[in-house]
């Protein structure tokens, strides 16, 4: 089998590249693996069988012929050093409940009123489920 019916296998042509053959090639596994189930009547697992063969020959010569990247080429990324302080802003440590309140009530999108009211029932339900497991 050359390198252009290997591809033609998988259902793309040479152009496409090693990486759409190699996507192709796992949807091809997959489907034939869903025929070859002991459910299905032997015909069709015999069938796909072989086509799983002949797929999985296809993609051999294909990978063969076209190697992988290699790790030398991705270390040529930029190293990321994780996220960037430039945008925080820092803020003093609150010292009361209030000062922390006011914060994060101004950063929500409810207004204050309905903010107390979550606060509140959540603290309800947390007594609520202290209290059952007591």
């Amino acid at each position: 089998m050359t390198k252009t019916q290997a591809y033609k296998m998988l259902g793309t042509s040479s152009s496409a590249g090693r990486g759409r053959a190699e996507l192709l090639y796992r949807e091809k596994c997959r489907k034939l693996r869903l025929q070859m189930v002991p459910g299905m009547p032997a015909e069709v697992r015999q069938k796909a069988q072989a086509e799983l063969a002949a797929v999985d020959a296809a993609w051999q010569i294909i990978r063969v012929s076209s190697p992988a990247k290699t790790p030398a080429t991705k270390s040529a990324r930029k190293p990321t050093t994780g996220p960037s302080m430039a945008n925080v802003t820092s803020r003093p440590r609150p010292q009361t409940p209030s000062q922390a309140w006011d914060p994060a009530a101004s950063e929500t999108p409810f207004s204050s009123p309905v903010m107390v009211i979550v606060a509140i029932a959540v603290l309800v339900l947390i007594a609520m489920a202290l209290l059952t497991h007591a």
